[in-house]
This record gives C-alpha cells, sequence and structure tokens, in this order.
C-alpha cells in the first residue's frame, strides 16, 4: 500500500520510469540545443540589452548589458546549414571533442577514457576493444591516473568517478563506432553515414561548444545570423537584414532609442524561441 499523503504516479511519469529502467541512468553530461540558445539570448535582447547602434546596412549592430547577467559567454550562429553553439561552463566536466564527418568519428578526451556508459575504450584496433575493466587495462592505466593525481588539479579523482561526460546521443555513436584504432585518450573511427552528417561537441576549460547540419532555410528563423555575448559587449548580426520582428533586435537604434523597426514584443515572440520540452537543457545538478 502506498503511503498516506504520497502522489499516486500519472502514466507520463509511470512511462519515464519504465524507461529509466529500460535504459539505466540519465547521463548528467550537458548539452547545447539551438531553442534553449535561441530563447536565451532573446530574452537578453529584450529585456537587458541597451542598444548603442543598429542599422539595416550593416545587418545588425551592438549593445551593453549588465556585467552580471549570465552566462558570462554565449553565442548561436548559423550559416546557411552550418549551426554552431558555444557558451562558457563552469562544471568541472573533463575536456573532450567528438566530432563526425559523413562516416568518420574522431574522439579525444583528458582524463583517457570516459563514463560508466559513454561507450569509449580505453583500447581499440580494428574493431577489437579493450574495455577499461580489464586487468591489463587497469595495469597500464595505473601510471597515466598516477601523473595525474600528482598534478593535484583534481583531473585523476574525475578520472575514477563515475559520472557520465557525454549526453546520450553521444554515447550511442561511439557505442555504434568501428574504431579504427583507439589509444588511451584518442582514437579514430567509421561510423554510418546518417543524420547528423557533420556534427561536434566538444568542451575545453571553461568553453563548451557544439556544431552540427541544419536546415539551410529554417521558416522559424533566418538564413544566417550571429548572435553573441561576452562579458558585457553584445554583437547580433542577421542576414538579410530585417530578419524579422520575433527576433528582438531592432532594425535601427542609436544611444537606447529605436528609430525604426521595433521588435515585437517578448510574448509575440514565444512561439518561436519557446523550448519544448524534448529540447530542455539536460545540466548536472
Amino acid at each position: 500500500m502506498a503511503e498516506a499523503g504520497a502522489p499516486l504516479a500519472g502514466p507520463s511519469a509511470q512511462a519515464a520510469e519504465a524507461e529509466v529502467q529500460a535504459t539505466g541512468p540519465v547521463s548528467t553530461g550537458v548539452r547545447l540545443e539551438r531553442r534553449v540558445h535561441r530563447k536565451k539570448l532573446a530574452e537578453i535582447f529584450y529585456k537587458e540589452t541597451w542598444w548603442l547602434c543598429t542599422s539595416p546596412c550593416n545587418c545588425g549592430g551592438y549593445g551593453c548589458v549588465s556585467s552580471e547577467t549570465a552566462p558570462t559567454c554565449i553565442s548561436h550562429d548559423k550559416h546557411c546549414c552550418i549551426e554552431n553553439l558555444c557558451q562558457s561552463d563552469s562544471s568541472d566536466d573533463c575536456c573532450f571533442d567528438i566530432s563526425k564527418m559523413c562516416c568518420i568519428v574522431n574522439h579525444w578526451s583528458c582524463p583517457p577514457g570516459g563514463g560508466p556508459n559513454d561507450g569509449v575504450p580505453i583500447f581499440a584496433c580494428c574493431g577489437q576493444r579493450c574495455e577499461a575493466e580489464s586487468g591489463c587495462t587497469q595495469l597500464m592505466l595505473c601510471p597515466v591516473l598516477c601523473c595525474l593525481e600528482c598534478c593535484d588539479c583534481g583531473i585523476g579523482a574525475r578520472a575514477k568517478s563515475d559520472k557520465d561526460v557525454m549526453i546520450k546521443e553521444d554515447a550511442e555513436l561511439m557505442k555504434e563506432t568501428f574504431f579504427l584504432y583507439y589509444c588511451l585518450c584518442m582514437g579514430c573511427g567509421i561510423s554510418s553515414c546518417s543524420e547528423p552528417f557533420c556534427m561536434s561537441n566538444r568542451k575545453c576549460c571553461c568553453v563548451r561548444s557544439s556544431c552540427y547540419t541544419t536546415d539551410a532555410c529554417p521558416s522559424d528563423r533566418d538564413c544566417i545570423y550571429s548572435h553573441s555575448k561576452c562579458f558585457c559587449c553584445i554583437n547580433a548580426c542577421t542576414c538579410p537584414s530585417f530578419g524579422g520582428k520575433p527576433d528582438g533586435l531592432p532594425a535601427c537604434a542609436c544611444f537606447g532609442s529605436v528609430i525604426f523597426g521595433a521588435p515585437a514584443s517578448l510574448e509575440e515572440s514565444e512561439p518561436l524561441v519557446a523550448v519544448p520540452a524534448q529540447e530542455a537543457m539536460v545540466a548536472a545538478p
């Protein structure tokens, strides 16, 4: 019998619990999403940006925000069919880079290996993997971990933790990849030539970025644009100019005054910058 006062789980909660039991624990890796970035930048443009100068002649302009506005740095760029996301990240995840170009997959990470569900081997050759649990691998990996611990930078402790550093999609890609070679922290392999045809997900120190192919002419945003915030500076460009009222960028403004082409209200733009449940950012607690 259920405890008194405990709410009964609905169908959606039961389905989510069944999925977790079937697929294992959810990855704690951080995933950068397009709509999350658009929503965050739109909110900064609408609510906090003081526009220094914008003009349709240069397809955008510059502005300022408070230095306390989070995140410290964030950018979202799209050039035809290539989309790039970048954001400052203060988490203690290791440095890594996973990329896919057609059917070629490359991966490197520091410290060596990945989390328990990442599908990253310690050694591999011609499709034969030597996982981290094997005695031979532990013997060869021990000097590396000892050196990392001697550096006193915390990397050695993270290397031996059970924390996943990859999102689910990247982990599945690594598991299905036929590795031509992999040695400690880097390797190359072959995967299926399917969507996404080109992608990358990387983190180096305090910067995390993602890049992938997308529609060249989407219906909900421009073909080419570059929106970024670095500390207190805002730089926003879109092509063609007058990219649309819902993007939060005024067509022409000077010293905080909109001359013409004011953006739509944030409520009107909400359908375009809203974050669907399946595209929410999955962040470590």
